[in-house]
């Protein structure tokens, strides 16, 4: 198989939400107040109590966090976007050791990536009160703009496709996690700062949240995704404050999952790595990812597109 584009890490655009098998939930519309809540905040961690990309808090305090985060990457690899919506305070996302006073606002959207000349570009908007709509196991807001996305690799959580019955939605203990779209052929229209961002390639959606500060439940993690040749993957490799490591590898083809478990991420030559999985009956998978380019580069954070080849 020959090398295709992935993008890995965590506005102006009109979501148009991919369309999601149901499991049964029905249409809502959740508001998120602008600022931190006070009190205790719990989390779902079952799939059963509520749609797969709908809210997953009863409230957002100062130490929660829930975010809907997109991305796409052109299929020559010259052009990327990433967007997150974040309902969470700096302190939840650890990147303010100071707790939220009583007026920051919770609510905001990130986006960056690069043109396809290679210019990149970065910015955040803060926004007041938030209304999302779910709609069977999809939601929506209110954003300008278009991207459009024909999902080719079924929804899933870290342990079992979306269309399991009431699963555990948990990545680790406090953290929790939904990948409604792992890959999709994307069609992305945008204005940013002035200049148009058009373009097709490989898009991405997921859904994170938790009820503890990221910094405290999750020391260090490696997550990607990507589309090598007829293959969709999703990887994990977490290590938790505690030590424990968690490495897990999703991995489907022309919508069928061919692997859903315990994988091995090893390092290579450079910020090269390799991935393997033994999916049992439907042979071993390795996949081997080649030096990438960032797109974001911030204390604790790099995001970055690139290349990966695999073979059976």
């Amino acid at each position: 198989m020959g090398p295709q584009t992935y993008g890995a890490a965590l506005l102006s655009l009109q979501l148009a939400a991919c369309a999601l098998g149901s499991t049964g939930s029905t249409h809502a519309t959740y508001t998120i107040p602008s600022t931190a809540q006070l009190g205790a905040s719990s989390m779902q961690t079952r799939s059963s109590q509520g749609p797969l990309d709908g809210p997953k808090l009863d409230f957002v305090n100062g130490t929660s966090f829930d975010f809907w985060y997109f991305d796409v990457t052109s299929y020559d690899n010259k052009a990327s976007i990433v967007l997150a919506f974040y309902a969470a305070s700096n302190y939840a996302l650890g990147i303010s050791p100071n707790p939220p006073s009583r007026n920051e606002t919770i609510n905001m959207v990130t986006i960056y990536g690069s043109f396809p000349n290679g210019t990149l570009f970065a910015t955040q908007i803060e926004a007041g009160e938030a209304k999302v709509r779910t709609e069977r196991d999809g939601s929506s807001g209110n954003w300008t703009g278009e991207i459009r996305m024909k999902s080719r690799s079924p929804a899933h959580y870290l342990g079992a496709p979306a269309s399991t019955r009431d699963v555990s939605e948990e990545l680790q203990p406090n953290i929790g996690w939904a990948n409604a779209v792992p890959d999709a052929h994307t069609f992305v229209e945008a204005n940013i700062q002035g200049s148009p961002l058009v373009f097709t390639g490989s898009g991405y959606h997921d859904k994170n949240w938790g009820n503890r500060p990221l910094n405290t439940v999750a020391k260090w993690w490696i997550w990607g995704h990507a589309s090598v040749g007829p293959f969709s993957l999703v990887f994990w490799h977490i290590i938790s404050n505690e030590g424990s490591v968690v490495d897990n590898l999703y991995l489907t083809r022309d919508r069928k999952v061919i692997a859903l478990g315990a994988s091995t991420l090893e390092s290579g030559p450079g910020d090269s790595f390799t991935l393997s999985i033994d999916s049992g009956d439907n042979g071993r998978f390795r996949f081997v990812e080649e030096p990438s380019v960032p797109i974001l580069n911030t204390t604790g954070l790099t995001r970055w597109v690139g290349t990966m080849k695999g073979a059976e």
